[in-house]
């Protein structure tokens, strides 16, 4: 089965003989690691740290900029890694006061953070202000295009530089506009997407009582019902996600797709249009074809003379004798019975 991505950005996914008919329509590491060294070299920026999740996404992209650092005469002085929490909501304070620790002994004053930020990371870096505020922060595509999280990093770190997959379409079309200002829980109260986007972002309470009991099983609190200034505020922060760089991927994903069909049906129909027909009758049942029906239990076969076989007539069965099953040759005389 064809798959095409609108996010996926692990180089491993190019590898045609594991994922052959794997697609995607966002960059890989590589073209961002590339971008991201000629920047550092165009400022003269040879001396920097890293920072990055502990998952397999900031890892692979670890590796893939260290070796363009490398090859672009860029030194890294330190990588740190994040430790990845699903669930949890926030890191202790030991490991936020080793994290500072670790952050003042470094000289560099440019940091590359990579890897998918999650809520609970930038809630990290907030607490690390302090100790970040002298830095600058440079933010690769695989974090800037968590859309409500790179908003809070750049709201938080003045003079950071973010990295931004150049949008393939034109995002603030009339069409887009007013499908996002349609959008509201009033106008359309079975909408699930936008009940999760309520409960996970803003922890709003839904009328599903197992999914509010489950999000307080794995978050600490939510709230029992927002107002409408929090719903106000949630699709503030919705619009600005659908307007990111990355949302006109899904289209341009379903869009390359359905041409591929297309022109699929379209090459095969020229190859052979002799075969290009459209069934409009189908057979739902068994096709029947005999010149006389079958007789019923209680009538027997009488041939005709000079008739094929298969033509024949439907006559009781003489005093006696019975057929007891559809379309018998013959009859038979019922057992004694014994009273």
């Amino acid at each position: 089965m064809t798959k095409i991505s609108y996010g996926a950005s692990d180089p491993f996914l190019s590898d045609r003989v594991t994922f052959p008919y794997f697609f995607r329509t966002l960059k890989g590491f590589h073209g961002s690691s590339f971008a991201l060294s000629k920047l550092l070299k165009h400022f003269g920026w040879t001396w920097v740290g890293i920072i990055r999740l502990d998952d397999n996404s900031g890892e692979t992209e670890l590796q893939v900029l260290t070796d363009y650092l490398s090859r672009g005469g860029i030194c890294v002085e330190f990588t740190m890694k994040l430790i990845y929490y699903r669930y949890r909501i926030s890191y202790d304070q030991v490991y936020i006061n080793r994290i500072k620790a670790t952050v003042k002994k470094y000289t560099t004053n440019i940091i590359v953070i990579c890897g998918k930020l999650s809520e609970t990371v930038v809630k990290l870096l907030v607490q690390l202000r302090a100790e970040l505020v002298e830095k600058t922060l440079i933010l690769s595509p695989s974090t800037s295009v968590m859309g409500t999280t790179s908003n809070q990093i750049v709201a938080i770190f003045d003079g950071s530089l973010m990295f931004e997959q150049y949008p393939v379409y034109p995002r603030e079309t009339h069409e887009i506009i007013e499908f996002i200002n349609s959008i509201h829980p009033s106008k359309d109260p079975e909408d699930k997407l936008l009940e999760d986007f309520l409960l996970v972002r803003f922890k709003c309470s839904t009328k599903d009582q197992y999914k509010n009991q489950l999000y307080g099983y794995l978050y600490a609190t939510f709230n029992t019902e927002c107002s409408d200034r929090d719903i106000t505020k949630a699709l503030g922060l919705l619009n600005q996600t659908l307007l990111a760089a990355l949302s006109p991927n899904v289209h341009l994903a379903v869009n390359i797709m359905s041409q591929a069909i297309h022109e699929m049906h379209t090459s095969l129909r020229e190859q052979s249009p002799e075969r290009d027909r459209e069934a409009h009758h189908y057979q739902y049942q068994l096709p029947r074809s005999q010149c006389t029906d079958s007789c019923q239990p209680g009538y027997r076969k009488a041939l005709n003379p000079g008739v094929q076989p298969c033509c024949y007539d439907c006559v009781w069965c003489s005093e006696g004798e019975i057929s007891n099953r559809t379309g018998m040759n013959s009859r038979m005389e019922p057992p004694n019975t014994i009273n």
